[in-house]
């Protein structure tokens, strides 16, 4: 009995999110299923892609893949949330606390939405936990095979994300608390390790390739810093507003109490949380891959909270039932704030998958159609059509050349095509609003145009050769 309780619980949040998933899919999430079924091999998600393989080959033909896809991080979620649950646990609070501070990080409105979605979020927050409680176990006992425990944990929350190398700071501080000793052989364990994953990447063949992709991530600032750094504050402020406003306003009131009353345990947060804040106001993507681990840091600093009696102004203890209460009423409001929403995603049809097609029906025979962020809904429900997708042509080109001219790129990539090419309404929006090109420039003819009946929103817009 002492287990099965915690068991049906998990398990009943587990099936909450599952069945309220959003039906609308993502350009990232039909990228990651086209290329888990072709075997393609990610540096940045080295671990994920072959997850989503796998439980492809196991549900055969009895869901759809991105169903599919979507239960894995259901999966995801069900690990993150015990193994938080645990951790809080174990740091000393009860175990009724322990789980209102897994639930008020478990039914955020951001988490909620990953373990419905096509994306390693969720697995990579449970990587993470499960390296912290490796890293602890090292720290309290230095032996080869803890360091090799920690080694693989880590490895796996890298896998799931690359960013998660922003934990290592963390993992080292939680090691370092518990008494780490580490002695030459470690270290160079640890060498050997992080040589050997450069040496498979190097085998690989397409390290330099990544390496190109990613610093196309990096922004250069034409604009101004100033400039950039405000939109990036503008998106990361509106995504904590919007995924789990209660849980971060409740770890902000928990760091100032454990700060008021001179109790250590706040570090933690702020370990964790740190690089992550930083890589973020520097690169300012990916959104949900650099500030999740930032509302994880948040949930663990409510756990350290929820862990200790602290004194109140005049002496007094914060009592067990005031702290129950208001962690009780935090996770019953985030719940409900989250809820609705997931009420809507679930009802929603997915309007990019209607509107890719109702552009594919007239799509020219044998053209290219350039789309903007409806390219991956094209390519994964009409395999059949040639669709070249703006945003990663740009990214590449972007990477290449950093004065790359989006005209150019665009009339360049005409050219090489060797067959008449349109370019749709979300392809003419991209270019439009996400890169400030003037459409003329294209030779673009609104009477040249082709309507799509089924909506007059849409067109297609015949480029010229």
């Amino acid at each position: 009995m002492r287990f099965l309780a915690p068991a049906l619980i998990v398990l009943g949040y587990t099936a909450t999110v599952a069945a309220l998933y959003p039906q609308t899919v993502a350009f990232d999430g039909l990228s990651f299923v086209m290329a888990a079924r072709a075997g393609t091999i990610d540096y940045g998600h080295a671990l994920y892609l072959p997850l989503l393989g796998a439980a492809g080959v196991l549900a055969g033909d009895t869901l759809a893949p991105e169903r599919t896809a979507q239960l894995v991080s259901g999966a995801g979620a069900l690990l993150a949330f015990a193994l938080l649950w645990r951790r809080v646990e174990r740091e000393g609070a009860p175990r009724p606390l322990a789980f209102l501070v897994a639930a008020c990080f478990g039914f955020s409105t951001l988490l909620w939405q990953e373990a419905g979605s096509i994306e390693p979020t969720t697995w990579t927050a449970a990587a993470l936990l499960a390296s912290a409680e490796a890293a602890e176990a090292y720290g309290e006992r230095s032996t080869l095979a803890r360091l090799a425990a920690l080694v693989l944990a880590f490895a796996a929350a890298v896998g799931f994300h690359l960013v998660s190398l922003c934990a290592l700071p963390w993992l080292a501080w939680l090691a370092r608390r518990r008494g780490a000793t580490p002695g030459r052989a470690h270290l160079l364990v640890v060498v050997a390790s992080a040589l050997a994953v450069l040496a498979l990447a190097l085998l690989g063949g397409k390290l330099g390739t990544y390496l190109r992709y990613w610093s196309g991530f990096v922004p250069d600032f034409r604009g101004g810093i100033g400039s950039e750094l405000a939109g990036h504050l503008e998106r990361g402020g509106r995504l904590f507003l919007e995924g789990g406003p209660v849980l971060l306003a409740l770890s902000a009131m928990a760091a100032f109490a454990l700060l008021r009353a001179r109790v250590r345990g706040a570090e933690e947060g702020a370990w964790l949380a740190a690089p992550y804040l930083v890589a973020f106001l520097v690169l300012g993507k990916p959104l949900v891959g650099l500030l999740m681990p930032v509302f994880l840091a948040g949930a663990l600093v409510i756990g350290r909270t929820a862990a200790l009696d602290l004194t109140l102004p005049g002496g007094r203890l914060a009592p067990r039932g005031a702290v129950a209460f208001v962690l009780t009423l935090s996770a019953a409001l985030q719940f409900g704030l989250s809820l609705p929403q997931a009420l809507a995603w679930r009802r929603e049809p997915d309007a990019n998958r209607t509107k890719a097609d109702r552009l594919a029906r007239h799509v020219p025979e044998g053209a290219r159609i350039f789309a903007g962020p409806l390219a991956n809904h094209l390519r994964y429900y009409w395999p059949e059509l040639d669709v070249l997708s703006l945003p990663e042509l740009w990214h590449a080109a972007h990477a290449r050349d950093r004065s790359a001219d989006p005209v150019e790129v665009v009339r360049e990539a005409v050219r090489s095509a060797g067959k008449p090419c349109v370019l749709s309404t979300d392809g003419a929006g991209f270019l439009q609003s996400g890169l400030a090109v003037d459409l003329t420039r294209l030779g673009l003819k609104l009477e040249s145009a082709i309507p799509i009946p089924e909506d007059l929103r849409l067109a297609l817009f015949p480029l010229p050769q």
